[in-house]
């Protein structure tokens, strides 16, 4: 989707698996940010939390933590292309599809909250 290469490190910090972006040129932080990523988490293929995470280290000298609170478990990536499908005004004969765009997006959550959990051996939501 996104053609962004991170430039932080991921570590463990307290048991929780942690993007870690740092000021450039070894430069002294000013200070720490803990950023709380969305329902897209630490996505190889969807690296908006990590470009994020890397702007504010780099522009701002700080740095930045994105833990994964959510243990892997993550929205589809191709979720965001349905959400403006369902939103957009159309003719009535797009209204015809909304129906499946919806459904997309009811099985993007539940593949969250059921699917995903099943396969890493933890309890569903």
């Amino acid at each position: 989707m996104v053609d962004y290469k991170p430039k932080g490190t991921m570590t463990t910090i307290h048991g929780r698996t942690t993007y870690v972006a740092r000021p450039s040129n070894n430069e002294q932080p000013k200070g720490i940010i803990i950023i709380i990523p969305d329902a897209f988490g630490l996505q190889d293929d969807f690296p908006n939390n990590k470009h994020l995470a890397d702007t504010y280290a780099s522009r701002g000298s700080f740095l930045v933590y994105l833990p994964d609170f959510m243990d892997g478990r993550v929205v589809a990536s191709w979720a965001v292309d349905i959400f403006p499908e369902l939103t957009a005004k159309a003719t009535w004969s797009d209204y015809l599809y909304k129906p499946y765009y919806f459904s997309l997006a009811i099985y993007a959550v539940f593949f969250l909250c059921a699917i995903q959990p099943l396969q890493q051996g933890m309890a569903s939501c």
